[in-house]
């Protein structure tokens, strides 16, 4: 991944939303676990187990369909480079993606 540059933030060429959403994604983790704490210490041990298990499990799955999506926004982006032959793509295993063929 390369640097960020304080410049980025003046133009769209570059998403800056999905390396803030992972710190949003552990402060509201560490506000449910607290959240839970006091729900087990206040009024039920179980009521307190199941929102820290809740909360967990309803957090990771809507950051997940979230990061979901950026993810297909960044496939979606390299495909449209590739089918422009503006680059070469490298995939996560550092293998080179050729251009599609222009026979279509």
């Amino acid at each position: 991944m390369k640097k960020f540059e304080p410049k980025e933030l003046l133009f769209f060429n570059r998403l800056v939303i999905p390396e803030l959403l992972t710190g949003v994604y552990w402060l509201l983790l560490i506000l449910i676990i607290l959240g839970g704490l006091a729900t087990m210490v206040n009024s039920s041990f179980l009521a307190g187990l199941f929102a820290i298990i809740f909360g967990f499990v309803s957090l990771r799955v809507s950051f997940e369909v979230i990061f979901v999506l950026f993810s297909i926004n960044r496939n979606l982006e390299k495909l449209v480079d590739i089918s422009q032959g503006t680059k070469t793509v490298v995939d996560e295993n550092d293998v080179i993606i050729d251009e599609i063929s222009k026979a279509e």
